[in-house]
């Protein structure tokens, strides 16, 4: 009796060490997808666009970058009046970040700011939207992100981002991105470069320098 009692025991450690052992691989998965997550809702990331803005003492320190990240049904082309447009259909994340150099953005953690100037290692504007749909120019769901922190990490062009973010809408934002990005620079271009196409919300805007 005392070794079934044992038996039973054992096989019950075996089963909750396996579970524990589960959990821990699916979260390390996860943090290894490029995704981003609304509440525990998740959406996929396959693609990235970064592009220099180039400087305003007056509105922030160093340089001004918008950082664009999407699913795969989002696609930029570069228009000829000298702006980078959005089309297709999906779910993006979009952030205005400063660093110290006009070619990349710093490794560190960015924190946001409503002070001005904005300082470097810090971003002033963040966004999501889920379901966008250039076509009818509607959206599932969107927000402006008015809280948190975005981690970088960079090896020459391939960037590691991680996400700790709140929405105005009160949802938790996280996610991790890592990949190449296609960048451009406008710092010396007096047009702007437009992203997504407006929408008559103020929200849903051209992502573009204000």
């Amino acid at each position: 009796m005392k070794n079934r009692v044992k038996s039973y025991w054992a096989v019950l450690a075996l089963i909750v060490l396996s579970a524990s052992c589960d959990e821990k691989k699916e979260e390390e998965t996860l943090q290894q997808e490029n995704h981003f997550k609304v509440g525990e809702e998740k959406y996929a990331l396959h693609k990235g666009v970064l592009y220099n803005a180039g400087m305003d003492v007056d509105y922030h320190q160093g340089y001004f970058f918008e950082l664009i990240l999407t699913s795969n049904g989002i696609n930029f082309e570069e228009q000829e009046e000298g702006y980078l447009e959005g089309i297709g259909a999906g779910d993006a994340l979009s952030f205005d970040l400063y660093s110290s150099s006009p070619t990349h953005l710093d490794q560190g953690e960015y924190t946001f700011t409503t002070s001005r100037p904005h300082p470097i290692g810090t971003f002033d504007w963040g966004w999501y939207v889920v379901g966008w749909e250039e076509s009818t120019e509607e959206v599932t769901e969107e927000s402006r992100i008015n809280s948190g922190k975005i981690t970088v990490q960079r090896n020459n062009n391939e960037y590691t981002f991680q996400f700790d973010l709140t929405a105005e809408n009160g949802k938790k934002i996280t996610g991790h991105y890592k990949g190449t990005l296609a960048f451009f620079d406008y710092s010396a271009s007096s047009s702007t470069a437009r992203i997504l196409p407006q929408t008559g919300s103020e929200k849903v805007r051209f992502l573009n320098k204000r």
